[in-house]
């Protein structure tokens, strides 16, 4: 991605869980999440002997890239200017009208 230069990465690890998929009974058994939850919100199983060291290496990644962006962990994204762009109509996914500063 650096070699390409975009103006926003948007980054997920794991995989996707839906409502009664094996996977999603199995991260409910794990208590990974609530039975009666809907998941709605995107939900995403990722096992527990990777779990510290993928997300470690990824928060330190996203750290020294500030237009990687990890939904749903508030990383590198500003909700005060996405509250503007939506005050000013812009609807859609607002990182495509969102100005990036690099070092």
């Amino acid at each position: 991605m650096g070699e390409v230069s975009p103006t926003a990465v948007i980054a997920m690890v794991g995989i996707r869980l839906f409502p009664g998929t094996r996977l999603a009974e199995f991260a409910s058994s794990e208590d990974l999440i609530i039975t009666d939850e809907t998941m709605l919100k995107p939900t995403f199983y990722l096992t527990a002997s990777v779990r510290p060291f993928v997300l470690d290496l990824l928060y330190k990644h996203v750290e020294e890239n500030r237009n990687w962006i990890l939904p749903g962990s508030n990383v590198n994204i500003d909700r005060r200017l996405q509250e503007k762009l939506r005050r000013f109509g812009l609807k859609g996914p607002l990182w495509e009208h969102m100005q990036i500063r690099r070092k």
